[in-house]
């Protein structure tokens, strides 16, 4: 092996990066409101996995449950996870697989219908969406039909607006300026594409649910502009002679020093929010040689 093999090789080591997830305990008014995200990050002992894409299942005085993507280094691949998390001191209590295949898992998007819950998490490397029942008194999930025949990145569906639509981008490009927009007759039906929505910017991507302040609806999105989930964006949805519309409001990018690397889940519930953040694994470090890198590419 080469010694520039070597270098590189020991670079990619000291510089890996992994995602980890926090808590706002705000509401929806004050997060919109905000100029930063003021992010209680939470702690745990893991050091085979990290975890991202969170969604909320419900919150109590005591403890927060939520699904989120667990990339877990054996299998080297996502699956989906419930979290235990303690409210008060924002340490992870319980860890539970509760999908996992043998392709990549992520952004475990939930649906209420009634009482029951849904789930139809990012399975574009399967080039389909399936949906899923989750089951809370077991902690499992069962498959109950397919959504989509295309392969959808973090796909969210609303029936705020009429009939069910679902919004996402698509491979080859999941993280470009362009937002397809979906129909079906019945929200668990088959979606077919019914047209395509233009960004000024690579903002199209999905970054949570629709969620509602006032009477208003607020879709978060990704900023990919520079990179993959760098910041999350917060847009007014409008719904005019049966077409959507979307309003930028604000940006939201990483201030923590521990995940200064991206932010790209934002998930509403009553008055807790979760996001999730990019950093390194050795964050002084990795920190310190990004830095070096960077004054390397300054010098040529």
């Amino acid at each position: 092996m080469s010694v520039v093999k070597i270098v590189k090789g020991l670079f990619h080591r000291l510089t890996e990066k992994e995602w980890n997830i926090g808590f706002i305990l705000k509401s929806p008014e004050e997060i919109l409101q905000s100029d930063k995200l003021d992010v209680h990050w939470m702690k745990h002992k893991y050091k085979d996995r990290w975890f991202a894409d969170p969604f909320i299942l419900s919150v109590t005085e005591s403890e927060i449950v939520l699904l989120v993507e667990e990339k877990y280094h054996p299998i080297n691949r996502g699956r989906i996870s419930k979290l235990i998390v303690d409210r008060k001191t924002m340490c992870l209590k319980e860890c539970v697989p509760v999908l996992e295949l043998d392709t990549h898992l992520s952004f475990p998007a939930v649906l209420r219908v009634g009482k029951s819950v849904y789930i139809y998490p990012e399975n574009s490397e399967a080039l389909h969406l399936k949906l899923y029942r989750y089951h809370a008194d077991r902690g499992t999930v069962t498959p109950e039909c397919l959504l989509s025949h295309e392969p959808l990145t973090d796909a969210v569906i609303t029936t705020s607006f009429g009939s069910p639509c679902l919004l996402a981008t698509n491979l080859p490009e999941p993280n470009g300026s362009v937002l397809g927009v979906y129909g079906a007759e019945e929200w668990n039906g088959v979606y077919e594409l019914k047209y395509k929505v233009d960004f000024p910017d690579n903002t199209a991507r999905s970054a949570g649910k629709i969620f509602k302040v006032d009477d208003h609806f607020i879709r978060p999105a990704q900023d990919c502009n520079r990179s993959y989930g760098g910041g999350i964006v917060l847009q007014k949805v409008g719904f005019d002679n049966g077409k959507f519309t979307f309003q930028e409001l604000k940006r939201f990018y990483p201030v923590s020093w521990r995940y200064p690397l991206g932010l790209h889940t934002l998930d509403v519930e009553e008055n807790v929010a979760v996001v999730d953040g990019l950093g390194f694994r050795r964050p002084v470090v990795g920190y310190i040689l990004r830095r070096l890198r960077e004054i390397m590419r300054f010098l040529r």
